[in-house]
């Protein structure tokens, strides 16, 4: 017998794992790359490459119109004046005392810093010196005046060929002084204050170079009204002097705290 007809059994190799081409079918061994037939890549695919994420825009702050701003202030406006207006309420205050504040302006007369063209300089002032400047300039040359010209530049003349030009002006010189004189200024106030009905001035003593510029007073009457004390202002003394201490009055006070109207109590 011969050697073949002796196996029974024949054994054949395993064939390698296989790969079909995702592009046109065809098979090809597991270890290949490239496919056989078409020509396609094999295996896994590549990664994808990550765009680059935009980058946030930054948000803009929208401003607000000055319309809008405008608008809103008298909205709050309105509403402080309406709550101070018509928020009231009456209480009964008492006239508790009388207060008053007298004051008399001071003036002292002494030198002053000052600078000036030479006309006007006042005939009294100590002149401290002077220094040359541009006043003023004018087209046309004058005795004393320095010309200035700008850049030259060409004006075309209609006949083929530009003329160069230049503008001038003649600036005009005067002196510019620094001098001191005697002038009036304020030096203080004198006040004086008190609690009860007898206004008066304070005592003031002037030097020779001061003198009075102006007096000035406050009256006020105070009350005590729920527990609390509620001053109101009086412009004159006469009227001031009508709210006598311990009379009693109907007040009528706003959202701030303040009287707006009063009167006599039954």
């Amino acid at each position: 017998m011969h050697a073949e007809n002796l196996c029974t059994t024949c054994y054949k190799p395993v064939p390698a794992n296989e790969y079909t081409c995702p592009h046109c079918g065809a098979t090809n061994p597991a270890t290949a790359h490239q496919c056989s037939q078409c020509g396609g890549p094999l295996g896994e695919k590549e990664p994808e490459k990550l765009k680059p994420k935009p980058k946030p825009q930054p948000t803009k702050r929208r401003r607000l119109p000055i319309v809008a701003i405008l608008a809103v202030a008298l909205v709050i406006c309105g509403l402080l004046f309406a709550i101070t207006q018509f928020s009231r309420s009456e209480v009964v205050g008492v006239v508790d005392r009388l207060a008053w504040r007298t004051t008399i302006q001071i003036q002292a007369l002494g030198p002053v810093a000052r600078e000036d063209w030479h006309d006007r300089v006042p005939a009294s002032a100590l002149r401290q010196g002077c220094t040359p400047k541009v006043r003023h300039t004018v087209s046309d040359p004058v005795p004393g005046a320095i010309e200035v010209c700008g850049t030259p530049y060409v004006v075309d003349t209609g006949t083929g060929q530009g003329q160069v030009m230049q503008d001038c002006v003649y600036q005009v010189r005067e002196d510019w002084c620094r001098y001191t004189v005697n002038e009036w200024r304020a030096a203080g106030e004198r006040v004086a204050t008190g609690e009860n009905s007898q206004p008066h001035w304070p005592q003031v003593s002037l030097t020779a170079n001061q003198r009075e510029a102006g007096r000035a007073a406050t009256y006020i009457v105070v009350f005590i009204a729920d527990d609390q004390e509620r001053r109101l202002t009086v412009s004159n003394a006469e009227q001031w002097l009508q709210y006598e201490v311990g009379s009693e009055w109907i007040l009528e006070i706003n959202a701030l705290g303040g009287i707006t109207s009063l009167r006599p109590a039954d």
